[in-house]
């Protein structure tokens, strides 16, 4: 603006000459008395207006939006655009509007953030929280009242920090996660419990738990005692409003359970209490269908006779579309087709007009957008013309002294050039370098794993071998032991169906039942703790309940003879038995009942 009134004074004293010189000055300072004193009250009336919205707020945020709408934003620094914006959103919110184009609500929450301002930081985050989630993206909304709530706190806000906790369970709520939502609540509703005066908010938690608890059949219980509790808490305040809303909360739960007596019961009883139109109107209508679902239908007809002059007073078209499509529903019952049509057609007709309302009104918010931008640009320009006018003759005050330091520049420019290019090419030299080494070291690396591998690999094979030779050197040692048992296995053999012709069968038995004879259970078990040392003493550890033929069946086969050959071995003994045998020894070794007994004793015990 200053400089703006300098090129005045220049151009009179162009016009007037040096003899007008005090002239031109008293005319440029005039000239900005009156600018600065329209923009004073341009400003104060701005803020005449946003400090009387504000008040209205709460109590009427529909007279506080019609302000905020006169309020000129064209010449709107960003403090006061952060407030406006701010303002209005809640105005909006307040007065149950459509949220979804009050994206301007982000850039004021980022300014409130830079300023450090925690308390109107906090308010803006949780009301983009509300923006947010008029779309489909939960996560973000979700985000948005987390960043509310943590400024909330620093900010020691205690009604909004109930607000966000509350919002966060409905969000929780609407996405079925029912017990993250009733924590949320219940966190809520000990922030409302602290603080006196706001018994409202109190009420609504406890009525909201006990609506997600009725979605738990074994929480059921607990919803009517918190159904119960607002209720008393409504009644302490002598609040009979808050009552009838609790009591037709308490219906609406048990009509959509399908408890539809209980649900008339509720709806009763805040018919008897409340005074307001508007819930008598959705009351009647309430009743009415729980008469259309007991298929009293001229019950349901009064009701709906009941709450329609009260819905026509209210002007609601979204009520009025519920109540034709309810008067539908009755007459399609009665089995009323043309009738039950006619009101379906009204219905429809609201419908298509809620539709249009909800579009209209997005238009009209896009084009006051429109118009606030329009002027803001118009200002924009106005004053870009000013600016653009003494930057000319303030760039050709400088053009001559710019033209003297250009060649000196650009001298000194190509010099900055060259050095900067031989410091890369070095750079990228050493780095070259750098790559080589790096790759030399990783193939070496390499080189060296593959050896240590196949070392690796070499002494496993070794170690392989080592331990076969030693098996077999102990299977040899305890063969030579027991070579009586194994001429047993031998003369088995020989009872192929080849050989049966040569060695007769009874002689075959009679040959093996002396060589059997010779051998006692003792003997093998002292000569299977030779080969395993301790083998039936950890055996016995390990289960008790085994028995001297169990262990020796143990110790047969640890030693790998198969059932065929321990049959031979236990005299008057069968392949059946031995087979029932071990599953009785899996059982007690808790062994399943298809594992390898062997396996088993082997890594476990041997």
């Amino acid at each position: 603006m200053y400089l703006f009134c300098g090129v005045i004074s220049i151009i009179v004293k162009m016009y007037f000459g040096g003899r007008f010189n005090i002239f031109a000055r008293s005319i440029a300072g005039l000239f900005l008395l009156l600018c600065l004193a329209s923009c004073r009250l341009q400003a104060e009336a701005n803020a005449k207006l946003m400090a009387e919205a504000e008040n209205l707020l709460w109590q009427n945020p529909d007279s506080a939006l019609i302000l905020l709408n006169m309020v000129n934003t064209a010449a709107f620094n960003n403090a006061a655009k952060a407030k406006y914006t701010l303002l209005r959103v809640q105005a909006r919110s307040d007065a149950g509007m459509n949220l979804a184009t009050d994206t301007e609500i982000f850039q004021a929450k980022e300014y409130f953030i830079k300023r450090k301002n925690l308390e109107k930081a906090a308010l803006s985050s949780f009301y983009a929280a509300l923006v947010s989630s008029f779309g489909e993206d939960n996560s973000a909304t979700m985000e948005y009242y987390i960043e509310a709530l943590d400024f909330a706190k620093k900010a020691n806000d205690r009604i909004l920090q109930g607000k966000i906790l509350y919002n966060m369970g409905i969000l929780n709520f609407q996405g079925m996660w029912y017990t993250e939502a009733i924590n949320l609540y219940k966190k809520a509703l000990e922030i409302f419990q602290s603080e006196d005066g706001k018994y409202q908010f109190e009420i609504s938690a406890l009525t909201s738990i006990a609506d997600v608890m009725l979605f738990d059949a074994e929480k059921s219980d607990s919803a009517v005692y918190y159904y119960k509790t607002a209720l008393e808490k409504a009644k302490l305040n002598d609040d009979r409003e808050m009552q009838a809303n609790v009591l037709h909360s308490m219906g609406v739960a048990h009509n959509q359970f399908g408890q539809v007596d209980s649900a008339n019961y509720y709806f009763g009883q805040a018919l008897r209490l409340t005074d307001d139109d508007e819930l008598k109107a959705f009351l009647y209508k309430n009743i009415a269908k729980v008469f259309l679902h007991k298929e009293s239908l001229d019950s349901a007809r009064h009701y709906l006779n009941m709450a329609e002059p009260l819905i026509n007073d209210l002007v609601d078209i979204y009520a009025l579309a519920s109540l034709y499509y309810s008067y539908s529903e009755v007459e399609k019952a009665a089995e009323n087709y043309p009738k039950a049509m006619e009101y379906l057609e009204l219905y429809t007709d609201y419908v298509l007009e809620i539709t249009g309302k909800n579009d209209r009104q997005t238009l009209l918010e896009l084009q006051r957008k429109y118009d606030i931008k329009t002027k803001e640009h118009e200002f924009n320009r106005a004053k870009s013309r000013w600016i653009i006018f003494a930057g000319v003759c303030v760039c050709t005050s400088l053009l001559f002294a710019t033209l003297t330091l250009f060649v000196r520049a650009k001298n000194m420019k190509q010099k900055v050039a060259l050095n900067k290019a031989e410091q890369e090419n070095t750079q990228k030299q050493l780095q070259l370098e750098r790559t080589e080494r790096e790759k030399a070291e990783k193939q070496l690396a390499l080189e060296k794993a593959e050896r240590e591998r196949e070392e690796t690999e070499l002494k496993l094979e070794t170690l392989r071998d080592m331990s076969k030779k030693r098996d077999d050197e102990m299977r040899l040692a305890f063969l030579e032991k027991l070579g009586i048992i194994k001429e047993i296995a031998i003369l088995a053999n020989k009872a192929s169906e080849n050989e049966k012709t040569i060695i007769s069968k009874v002689s075959l038995n009679a040959e093996m039942n002396r060589i059997a004879s010779k051998v006692t259970m003792e003997e093998f078990i002292d000569a299977t703790n030779e080969l395993y040392p301790g083998f039936t003493d950890i055996l016995k550890n390990l289960c008790e309940t085994l028995n001297a033929a169990e262990i020796g069946i143990c110790c047969l086969t640890v030693c790998g003879f198969s059932n065929k050959e321990l049959a031979l071995f236990i005299r008057r003994t069968s392949l059946q038995v031995i087979e029932k045998m071990k599953t009785k020894i899996r059982k007690k070794l808790k062994i399943s009942p298809y594992g390898d007994l062997r396996d088993f004793l082997l890594e476990k015990i041997a």
